[in-house]
């Protein structure tokens, strides 16, 4: 299962959409157990085709599994992405309470609640995925893009600014022509 999921996120990283994501379905079908097959799987169906193909394996994988928090936040990316926004916040919701220390959960809550317009709640769960993984770029860049949405500018320039200084971003070079803006 798991060198099946190694040849199918190569799959995915060139672009190959389609088997890759049957190669995941078959991976977790196979195992129903499979953390990081349904990791990569929610990565793989960012196209809302793809979630509506992939909803009914996971709403069975979350049912047979109710304790993998990565089921949830993967079937809350399928809604989501479906337009079923109170189930993807309710699904990204019990991943955080099956593992309320993973910063990884945090952030797609918040996300997820962001695009619900809930940004009080959104904020909050940026600022929880921060305390559990402060040298994490997403949840600063998250942050920073809502208090700017909720014209808290003094606060969110530097948020959204922050991830240019994380390690991981620091590893890119920015690729801009115009100089970077100072306010």
């Amino acid at each position: 299962t798991e060198a099946r999921n190694n040849l199918v996120r190569a799959l995915f990283d060139r672009g190959d959409w389609a088997p890759a994501i049957d190669a995941y379905a078959r991976a977790v079908s196979l195992r129903s157990d499979f953390r990081l097959g349904y990791s990569n799987l929610a990565d793989a169906i960012r196209l809302p085709q793809h979630a509506e193909k992939m909803l009914p394996l996971l709403e069975r994988a979350a049912t047979m599994n109710p304790h993998i928090p990565e089921i949830h936040s993967a079937l809350a990316t399928a809604r989501q992405l479906r337009g079923q926004i109170d189930p993807a916040i309710a699904a990204a919701g019990h991943a955080v309470a099956l593992d309320e220390r993973s910063a990884a959960a945090h952030a797609h809550l918040a996300r997820i609640l962001r695009e619900a317009g809930r940004f009080d709640e959104a904020i909050a769960e940026s600022r929880r995925a921060i305390s559990l993984k402060p040298d994490w770029h997403v949840p600063h860049f998250e942050l920073g893009m809502l208090l700017l949405q909720t014209r808290q500018i003094q606060q969110g320039g530097p948020e959204y600014e922050w991830r240019d200084q994380s390690p991981e971003m620091k590893k890119l070079s920015r690729q801009f022509a115009a100089p970077r803006w100072t306010g």
